[in-house]
C-alpha cells in the first residue's frame, strides 16, 4: 500500500484508539485545516485540540475507505471516504459516510497532514 495512504489511514485509525502518541506523527506543530459540512467553517486542529477530544467521554470510531493517492512531488492528494462517528456517549452513534481528500506532505519525519476537507458525497 502507498506509505501516504498508510498515513491516511493511521491516521484516523490513532484518533478511534485515543493514541496521542501516534497521532502526533502526522501532525506538524501548528496543525492542520479542517473543512466540515456541519459547520461549514475552516477549523485550526492541533496537538492541544486532540487532547480535549481524547479527554472527552465522546465515542469515537473512524475509519478510512476507497483510499486512491495522487502524488506531486513530495506532496500527496489522498481521497476516499471517511466512516464512522464521533458521538455523545448517551446517544447511539449514527455511522456517517463522508467524502474525504487530504493533503500530506513528505517530511524528514514521515507524511504530514495539511488539510482534510469533508463533505457530504454526491449520488452514486
Amino acid at each position: 500500500m502507498d506509505e501516504a495512504a498508510i498515513a491516511a489511514s493511521g491516521f484516523f485509525a490513532s484518533v478511534s484508539a485515543r493514541d496521542a502518541a501516534r497521532l502526533n506523527t502526522y501532525l506538524q506543530p501548528e496543525g492542520f485545516t479542517e473543512f466540515m459540512p456541519e459547520s461549514g467553517k475552516l477549523l485550526k486542529l492541533d496537538a492541544k485540540a486532540f487532547a480535549k477530544l481524547f479527554a472527552s467521554p465522546l465515542l469515537i470510531d473512524l475509519r478510512l475507505a476507497d483510499v486512491q493517492v495522487q502524488h506531486v512531488g513530495d506532496t500527496a492528494i489522498v481521497t476516499g471516504t471517511r466512516l464512522g462517528y464521533i458521538s455523545k456517549p448517551d446517544l447511539t452513534p449514527q455511522d456517517s459516510k463522508l467524502a474525504v481528500s487530504m493533503i500530506w506532505s513528505r517530511q524528514s519525519g514521515g507524511w504530514k497532514l495539511h488539510h482534510i476537507h469533508l463533505s457530504v458525497p454526491g449520488p452514486q
